[in-house]
Parts: C-alpha cells; structure tokens; sequence
C-alpha cells in the first residue's frame, strides 16, 4: 500500500508487511514483490505530480489530505479516478502484455472481458456503466495510451 503526502517534498510512503523479511528468499515472490512495488510507487507518482501543481502548503495539505467518508468518495475524486486509470492501463500492459490496440477493444468492450482488469471492473460495478466516474476515468485512459 502506498499514500502520498501533502509536504513540502510530496512525499511517497509505502507500506509494507513486516512478513517481507521472512519470505525475500523465494525468488518468485521476490520477482513478484518487485513488480508490484514499482506498480505502487508509480500509481503514487501520479499524486505526487499533483500534491507539486499546488505550490501553496496550506492549500495543498486541504485539497490533498481532505478526510474522505467512504471509498465510494475516495474513488470519485479526479484525482484518483487519474491514478487509478494510469493503473488500469499499466496492469493491461504489465499483465497481459496488451498492444495499444488491444487494450481499446477490452476497455470499448468491457462486458465481453471481465475479470482481466479487476480494477476496471470494481469501478464498473461501483459506479454504473454510464455513470461520471466512468466518463473520467476512460477520458485518463485514452490520454494514458496516447502518451505511450
């Protein structure tokens, strides 16, 4: 798990199972660890650029560390409707080693390919096929596949 902080650095903190010492041996976890890792630290450079667009300290620690109700709240917010469809992408590519072009069929698609993008599919059955949340986050999607 990481969480990006509102400081004057934008700090990224990420947070793992003290379990990890006892299993770094098993190279296919470690392999595994190391991917994932980077996935987070990469979801979490997407809130960083965006905590360094507020260059004012007290405005940035209210917009970006505003207290969310629920996580049906948290993943409304623009700001993680962005990270979360830079994940999307990126767990097409990593995952499944998508083309650009497969990975519109399956976004366009959707329906026909559940279960290949899990968070894809939470933001679906959170928020409706046609619903706001939806329209952002394909917006970020395609503006992701177009900067690769």
């Amino acid at each position: 798990m990481g969480a990006t902080k509102p400081d004057e650095y934008a700090s990224i903190r990420i947070y793992c199972n003290p379990l990890i010492l006892q299993i770094q041996q098993n190279e296919i976890f470690l392999n595994s660890f190391k991917k994932e890792l980077l996935f987070v630290l990469k979801h979490e450079l997407v809130h960083r650029g965006q905590n360094f667009q507020i260059k004012d300290l007290d405005v940035r620690f209210k917009v970006m560390s505003s207290p969310h109700e629920s996580l049906m709240k948290d993943l409304s917010d623009k700001k993680e409707i962005m990270a979360r469809a830079w994940e999307i992408i990126e767990l097409f590519k990593l995952k499944n080693d998508f083309t650009k072009k497969e990975i519109i069929n399956r976004i366009i698609k959707h329906d026909d390919y559940r279960g290949i993008n899990n968070t894809l599919d939470f933001y679906f059955r959170a928020f409706g096929k046609n619903s706001p949340e939806i329209k952002l986050l394909y917006k970020y999607m395609y503006l992701y596949l177009e900067e690769n």
